[in-house]
């Protein structure tokens, strides 16, 4: 069985600057069934997997080796929507294991 492309496994791709609940939940409705089944994956918990969680999307974080001192935020390792993988080869049993 041939194992499907991560282009296959999403209904959109946006690329923000504004990076803020409110901003995701406007992204997350223009694409799929909104916020719920969302996925944000990025590399800054505080810009990227915060504000997603918070608009009730899932929050992937992906680590980079380096994180700019005002990106710091604790992980929320006990949010029931947040997961972490540790490259993004990681990514597509991720999502196969959430939907």
């Amino acid at each position: 069985m041939a194992q499907s492309g991560l282009g296959d496994l999403f209904h959109g791709v946006e690329i923000v600057s504004d990076k803020t609940e409110a901003t995701y939940r406007e992204v997350f409705g223009k694409h799929g069934s909104g916020s719920h089944d969302a996925v944000m994956v990025g590399n800054s918990v505080r810009s990227d997997i915060l504000p997603a969680i918070a608009a009730g999307a899932w929050g992937v974080h992906v680590p980079y080796g380096l994180t700019w001192a005002l990106e710091q935020a604790d992980i929320p390792a006990d949010h029931a929507r947040f997961a972490e993988i540790s490259d993004l080869s990681g990514l597509a049993p991720l999502l196969e294991r959430l939907s």
